[in-house]
């Protein structure tokens, strides 16, 4: 550049001003497009701040899960014979449930940041370390029409089932893989159905 600035100087005038009147429309170019890539970029930024506000203004604005999220974080025992006969609650909590294993999924697809998923994480672990959550998802894996399949009570009681039909058709699958991964339930257990506690909460790790 220094050299270029030099041979210029040793043109004429009427030259140098040729040089830099060519020139200029080159650098307003060069100049036009940063400025177009920080606007782009600022947008960018705008635009994935309002959508991390619109996922936690959900969290805490949703009239099915913003009470919910209470009843998880205090580990309240939400899951007991009675949960199935309230279906406001069953409503809530599945609700809240599915929307923190969207959040998961999100995650795991990279279509949120580390850091982005760390402003749900303790809400995610307030419901993975619940109680009743493990309870649950322990009943659905085993007792439900939907998951547990077609075994009789001498097979319930004694086989130890495999989990990949469970996992992948599983409503909460995302959270439940979260809880996997972090090793927040003791998947031995989890795998054995035990029709002498339909209600059984020995999984957690302790």
């Amino acid at each position: 550049m220094l050299k270029f600035l030099l041979s210029c100087s040793n043109l004429e005038a009427s030259d140098q001003a040729v040089i830099i009147s060519g020139a200029l429309p080159a650098v307003a170019t060069i100049l036009g497009l940063i400025i177009a890539l920080i606007t782009w970029r600022n947008t960018v930024k705008t635009r994935r701040a309002d959508y991390i506000s619109t996922l936690l203004d959900k969290l805490h604005n949703d009239e099915l899960i913003s009470d919910t999220v209470y009843l998880l974080q205090y580990n309240n025992k939400w899951y007991n014979t009675d949960f199935y006969k309230n279906h406001l609650l069953e409503l809530k909590i599945d609700a809240t449930l599915s929307y923190l294993s969207y959040i998961c999924y999100l995650h795991v697809k990279k279509v949120i940041s580390k850091k982005e998923f760390r402003l749900f994480q303790s809400m995610i672990n307030h419901a993975s370390t619940n109680e009743s959550t493990l309870r649950y998802f322990y009943n659905l894996r085993h007792y439900s029409n939907v998951y547990s399949g077609e075994l009789d009570a001498t097979a319930k009681k004694t086989t130890k089932t495999k989990d990949m039909p469970f996992t992948y058709s599983f409503t909460f699958k995302y959270l439940f893989d979260y809880i996997k991964k972090n090793k927040l339930v003791d998947m031995k257990l989890f795998s054995q159905a035990d029709r002498d506690d339909e209600i059984f909460y020995k999984v957690i790790s302790t």
